[in-house]
């Protein structure tokens, strides 16, 4: 790994460590879908269930906070991760952020996709911030705008248990992540979780005292090689280095 590529990784985890909105974090080694290159940006999403039972985590559509859609994704995440412990993959979605991919008052949907504005860490990939669906690893959009233009290249169905579901789940949103008809106003917008095309987002309006699940994203992440890995490339440089010191003392000894 060059010095350069090694300050601009050092520089993302300060980015990350303060909070600063837009940056990624170092992608949990469990939750990298197969398709993510090293230092490609990558989020994923997922869909909560809104069947009876302990893992009914769907939702009325009454608030107008964020929020309120938010701690319905973190509660779908601590049950599965709970229920899963000791599963690498239920391990690590608990020590990342999630929030419902929602329009409402105080958030705009748009505004959880990673769009670019990131710290560039000078890999091949770019700033592009592909999106998979969790446990899936389904590739739905390659960027940002490509999740936002109307068309998905896999639907938004998967389940944190791993199935997939035909459900409707409120967005407030448009399909390219605009304010639609808002959550908190009766009646709202909801989604298709079947569907590829706009209804994805926008299928139509339902009365908000219905109860719906939500899609759920997390923060941006990027892939950084194992550190065994990249340790071993840099012992092993620093190995010739001294072998070719010891080469050139022993010449002038």
């Amino acid at each position: 790994m060059g010095k350069f590529k090694l300050a601009a990784v050092a520089a993302a985890m300060l980015v990350g460590s303060a909070g600063t909105a837009n940056a990624a974090i170092i992608a949990p080694n469990a939750l990298v879908p197969a398709g993510v290159a090293p230092y490609q940006y990558f989020q994923l999403v997922f869909v909560t269930k809104w069947t009876s039972g302990a893992d009914n985590f769907s939702t009325n559509a009454n608030s107008s906070f964020a929020a309120t859609y938010d701690n319905v994704a973190a509660a779908a995440v601590n049950y599965y991760s709970t229920l899963n412990s000791g599963n690498a993959y239920y391990d690590a979605i608990s020590t990342i952020s999630w929030n419902a991919f929602v329009s409402t008052s105080d958030r705009t949907a748009s505004s959880l996709i990673g769009d670019g504005s990131l710290l560039d860490l000078g890999a091949a990939t770019g700033t592009d911030v592909a999106i998979y669906t969790a446990l899936g690893d389904n590739l739905v959009a390659t960027n940002a705008s490509d999740f936002l233009d109307g068309t998905l290249s896999s639907a938004l169905n998967v389940r944190l248990d791993g199935t997939t579901t035909t459900a409707s789940v409120w967005t407030g949103s448009a399909a390219d992540g605009t304010v639609s008809a808002v959550l908190g106003v009766d009646p709202a917008t909801f989604g298709s979780t079947s569907q590829t095309n706009s209804t994805w987002a926008n299928t139509g309006t339902k009365v908000i005292a219905t109860k719906l699940g939500i899609y759920a994203v997390s923060e941006v992440m990027y892939r950084v090689p194992e550190p065994s890995a990249a340790f071993g490339v840099m012992l092993g440089a620093f190995g010739l280095v001294a072998a070719g010191r010891r080469r050139k003392i022993a010449k002038t000894a």
